[in-house]
């Protein structure tokens, strides 16, 4: 499963990248 070993990082990054902008959006509010 040699995608794995690549989609692993990318994923965890959208995750990061998700949860921050919604941490973001509702300390604006």
């Amino acid at each position: 499963m040699e995608i794995l070993r690549f989609a692993g990082p990318v994923l965890v990054g959208l995750v990061f990248v998700a949860v921050m902008s919604l941490v973001r959006d509702d300390g604006r509010r």
